[in-house]
């Protein structure tokens, strides 16, 4: 059995892993503050009483072995024996979220429904079990890697109405065929496989050279499904991945790849794309922004100035009237730039205002078209973070650049 021991701050805002990792971690966004070096000393407790982590923050004066210990009135930490520290409801008499850290300085901190926070490579160590088939978090990372829902649950707020990873159906298994090993061509075109077994079939992406160039929902359930894509391709080494989520997009799938070469003449050298949206102006004056168009405006220049020697040719769209940034237009935008070259550069700058759909956990840019913040308005008149996803994973260049500036007022920013 591992024991766990630790510390906590007298106001319980900080807790300290004494058992082997010294991290830090804060008990109300679920991060880590600091590493306390050579804590474990021959698999004792942390032999020191207290530290100062900075001027600013509380010393952490007491340390725990086994047992609960009383935070406050609504909150205990447990050690259950499995090397993590749980947050519990006293009330309730159920788990807010385990904090676990990794002998490499690696964390996660989830919640009992397996929405997580996590250092870059912590989720690592999340494998999940559905039957006799084991999946790591990599099939979970796009729904359930949620540090904002792990500050929600950590401030006592409920996510009974997100879903819940022990309730997922299997994404599909999915194969490739008839891929060759060499083409004298600058397009292939491939056969897909996907074979439900109980999840059914939801979006599927195909990626060339660790890029998505295709986004497809197939919303299929039951029995074998088979697709043909056919794929621009770069001069040189091309690998070929396709993965599928299941009916609800819960789960990704293990993918299939293949890897293959291509031989063809080139004659131009790549071009540069770029949708730039800056939106001062709603359909809801309370909403207006001041300085996204002028934001937007610099970031054009700025792209002008550095990149022309660079392309063969820019094709920069400044989206920045009402009439430009409505929904329809700026869908209309990123649709037409579905045919360029694999090699071409794709950029989306974006300074709007984003929000979140606390019920549904969805994302919305808000476009010029928003008069209503009500997720049913919103549906209608924004864009969801999946429906700018798929509109730019179907541009089918290699080399990708999102980014987006905070919107000033307070909501949101918008994040990709």
């Amino acid at each position: 059995m591992l024991t766990c021991s630790f510390g906590i701050s007298p106001n319980g805002n900080i807790i300290l892993d004494t058992t082997r990792t010294g991290l830090v971690f804060l008990t109300d966004t679920g991060e880590i503050l600091a590493r306390v070096h050579n804590c474990l000393i021959h698999g004792d407790l942390c032999p020191y009483t207290s530290f100062d982590l900075c001027p600013d923050t509380p010393v952490l004066s007491k340390r725990y072995g086994e047992g609960d210990i009383i935070m406050d009135k609504q909150r205990s930490l447990r050690n259950t024996g499995d090397g993590a520290i749980r947050l519990w409801d006293t009330a309730s008499d159920k788990e807010i979220a385990a904090f676990i850290g990794f002998r490499d300085d690696e964390w996660i901190v989830i919640t009992p429904e397996g929405y997580y926070n996590s250092s870059p490579n912590g989720d690592k160590y999340l494998n999940v079990r559905i039957g006799n088939r084991v999946y790591g978090a990599e099939n979970f990372r796009k729904m359930f890697y949620r540090p904002d829902l792990v500050r929600l649950a950590l401030a006592g707020g409920s996510l009974a109405r997100y879903q819940r990873m022990d309730k997922i159906s299997e994404a599909p298994i999915v194969t490739l065929a008839d891929v060759p090993g060499v083409v004298s061509n600058s397009e292939v075109t491939l056969t897909a496989k996907f074979d439900d077994i109980g999840g059914g079939i939801g979006d599927v992406r195909v990626f060339l050279n660790g890029s998505s160039v295709v986004m497809t929902n197939e919303s299929s359930r039951g029995g074998m499904l088979e697709r043909r894509y056919t794929i621009r391709l770069v001069n040189g080494i091309n690998t070929i991945r396709v993965a599928a989520y299941n009916q609800d997009n819960t789960m990704e799938s293990a993918p299939a790849e293949q890897e293959f070469t291509a031989h063809f003449s080139t004659s131009t050298k790549p071009a540069l794309h770029a949708v730039v949206i800056g939106i001062n102006d709603y359909k809801n004056p309370s909403l207006k922004l001041e300085f996204a168009a002028a934001d937007a405006q610099l970031f054009v220049n700025s792209l002008r100035s550095g990149a022309g020697r660079l392309y063969d040719r820019l094709d920069i769209r400044m989206l920045t009237t009402p009439e430009e940034t409505s929904r329809e237009n700026i869908i209309k935008q990123l649709q037409a730039l579905r045919t360029v070259q694999p090699q071409d550069l794709f950029v989306l700058f974006v300074a709007a205002h984003g929000v979140l759909d606390e019920d549904s956990g969805e994302y919305f840019m808000l476009t010029s078209s928003v008069g209503s913040t009500a997720p049913k308005s919103l549906r209608e008149t924004g864009i969801t973070q999946d429906g700018l996803t798929e509109l730019v994973a179907n541009i089918s260049t290699t080399k990708k650049l999102v980014s987006s500036t905070p919107a000033t007022r307070k909501r949101r920013p918008m994040t990709f």
